[in-house]
């Protein structure tokens, strides 16, 4: 039987209608056949491994799970895709991470984001939980209107999703045209237009080059009761390999093991540093310790080495917060991009609003334009509370400092911050969520922190 099986597994890698027959067997034996497919895989081809991955998906064996990872890193594309899609559709443990890292490589590799790998991949992360594509809420809304097993949005709509998603600043890639007649769905032709972005060019630019490209697709598209239509788009996110989770890393693996008794954990009135920042207590007038712990944090934010600070910014979320605020109270504007990154991915709780402090504080056009982009992508997910109030204050802050009006389109009446309130009822017409008071709660930090050092 075991040679017998080894065999089989070479065929899968011979002519198509010999890899039919063998897939079939080997899909056939089931969970007995997995051991000889992983045994053979290294000597086969990439057509051969395509079908081995279609064996292991079929017969659903999680021992397939190293041999699936080992294959992200294939000379082959489509293996690599391939492997990571399987990965997701199996729900294999201990995935996610690889996977993360196959998309990196693309990324390194320069591919075309529209291209089938990192397409294959960014499913394959959405399917494991580690990506979250951005749904603006028209869309939304215009998607659930639709039925249940409708491929897509009424072709009608095209121009809506169109503008809603580049209003969101969401990149379409490209979008497909389906007809439903009698509970079948077919592909049809769309207009044809064959695009290309140029991947180096700034973000704004691309959103708004895929919105004129996608409206003259529109204007052109198959219409009817009956055709709907399947937009394929991206998020900025989507391009950094920053946007997903980043290793935790105790500072003593890193030569800096003293940093988290010196500037976390320092002890005021019986809280450590951390606690006082996240809960804000240095702000009420009656806290005895005020004027001790300014002047600590004065000191040590203008003593800290970036080394220092880089080893906290790699660890856990009371680390993360204190070398934000340390960040920000010395305006150490070499951390912007690296205080971005870690706000974008929302990894760990409480930093979020430690790093919108920072960017208030640093205070230019780019810490203005990290936070839209942070509450282009966090305010339409209704379902997630994590620092979109901080984020918007700090926003309204530098619109004032800045004399510009970027929040203007999160705060109109019904938008996105209203949305993204009232979509838990308790908080509806909660005075502590309107945009003025996340305006105030950030000129309190910042203004105050003025006070210490240099405004």
């Amino acid at each position: 039987m075991t040679s017998h099986l080894g065999l089989a597994v070479q065929q899968l890698d011979g002519k198509a209608e010999e890899s039919y027959d063998a897939r079939a067997e080997l899909i056939w034996i089931g969970a007995d056949a997995i051991p000889a497919v992983i045994d053979g895989l290294p000597s086969l081809g990439g057509f051969g491994q395509l079908t081995a991955i279609e064996v292991f998906e079929e017969v659903g064996d999680p021992r397939c799970g190293a041999a699936l990872i080992g294959l992200l890193a294939s000379d082959n594309p489509t293996v690599r895709e391939w492997a990571a899609m399987a990965l997701a559709s199996l729900k294999i443990d201990g995935a996610v991470e690889p996977v993360r890292r196959a998309y990196r490589a693309c990324l390194e590799r320069a591919t075309p984001p529209d291209w089938s790998e990192p397409e294959g991949i960014r499913w394959a992360l959405t399917e494991l939980g580690a990506r979250t594509p951005v749904v603006p809420p028209l869309t939304a809304r215009l998607r659930a209107a639709a039925a249940d097993d409708a491929p897509g949005w009424p072709s009608t709509q095209f121009t809506e999703i169109v503008n809603d998603l580049a209003d969101h600043a969401q990149v379409i890639l490209y979008s497909q045209f389906w007809r439903v007649d009698a509970g079948r769905t077919y592909g049809v032709s769309g207009p044809g237009l064959d695009w290309e972005l140029d991947w180096t060019a700034p973000w704004e630019h691309l959103v708004e080059e895929s919105r004129t490209w996608s409206l003259l697709e529109a204007s052109e598209a198959p219409a009817g009761d009956d055709i709907f239509v399947a937009p394929t788009w991206i998020d900025r996110t989507d391009l950094h390999p920053e946007r997903y989770p980043m290793p935790s890393q105790h500072p003593e693996e890193v030569g800096y093991g003293h940093v988290v008794e010196s500037y976390v954990t320092r002890m005021y009135g019986g809280l450590p540093r951390y606690l006082v920042l996240n809960g804000g207590r240095f702000l009420g007038p009656r806290w005895w310790h005020t004027s001790r712990f300014t002047r600590h944090l004065i000191a040590d934010a203008a003593a800290i080495h970036d080394e220092e600070l880089e080893a906290l910014l790699g660890y856990e979320w009371r680390s993360r917060l204190t070398a934000a605020w340390l960040i920000g109270v010395d305006r150490r504007e070499r951390f912007r991009t690296r205080i971005g990154d870690l706000l974008l991915a929302s990894e760990v709780c409480y930093s979020g609003s430690a790093y919108c402090f920072a960017l208030a504080r640093l205070g230019t056009h780019a810490d203005a334009e990290i936070l839209t982009a942070y509450l282009d992508h966090y305010l339409p997910r209704t379902d997630l509370r994590y620092d979109q109030p901080a984020a918007l204050g700090a926003l309204l802050r530098l619109d004032a400092h800045l004399g510009t009006h970027r929040a203007d389109r999160f705060t109109q009446p019904d938008g996105l911050w209203d949305q993204w309130v009232n979509a838990l009822a308790h908080l509806r017409d909660d005075p502590a969520y309107t945009a003025a008071q996340q305006h105030r709660w950030t000129d309190l930090h910042c203004d105050f922190a003025n006070g210490w050092t240099r405004p």
